[in-house]
């Protein structure tokens, strides 16, 4: 589980920008972004497409 990113820095929702991470383990871990797979520019771009399509329904 994982905080949404955004390549839109109005809509972090982490200052300096960078999601919350939950891993299988339990532990939680902060990702700057980009980083890794869940907060990587890719990812973000993926997520914002989305929200574009929404957007048009």
């Amino acid at each position: 589980m994982y905080d949404s990113v955004t390549v839109v820095p109005e809509n972090y929702n982490h200052v300096p920008g960078g999601g919350n991470v939950l891993y299988m383990d339990g532990h939680v871990k902060f990702v700057r972004f980009p980083g890794e797979y869940p907060v990587s520019a890719s990812w973000a771009w993926f997520l914002g497409s989305f929200d574009e399509l929404a957007a048009l329904l």
